[in-house]
């Protein structure tokens, strides 16, 4: 089942043939009121708290380091919509940081 729909825009560019970098704008709304916003744990059961989750900006770097090896690394930032804000009165921006290296054998 479905419990949240997520459109998104993304833009690419490949400055070097072994490096891509990309840039991401997401929106999350919950496919219907009463429904779970499960990765956050949250839920309202009775849908008085809207359906708009909230809005996250993606930026990431990939370098082909080898033909075996990629490296990459990203940062997201969340906004929280009304239904994360009236869920979770705490509730703030939040910020996520990751590097990773793939190796193919």
């Amino acid at each position: 089942r479905l419990l949240f729909r997520s459109p998104a825009i993304r833009v690419s560019a490949r400055p070097t043939k072994k490096l891509r970098l990309e840039a991401f704008y997401r929106t999350y709304w919950l496919a219907s009121d009463t429904d779970a916003f499960i990765r956050a744990g949250l839920r309202d059961r009775g849908g008085n708290s809207g359906d708009f989750i909230g809005q996250e900006i993606d930026m990431r770097a990939r370098y082909q380091l080898t033909r075996n090896i990629l490296l990459e690394v990203g940062y997201a930032h969340f906004l929280p919509g009304p239904f994360v804000r009236n869920t979770e009165p705490l509730a703030d921006d939040s910020d996520f940081f990751y590097m990773q290296t793939t190796l193919r054998f």
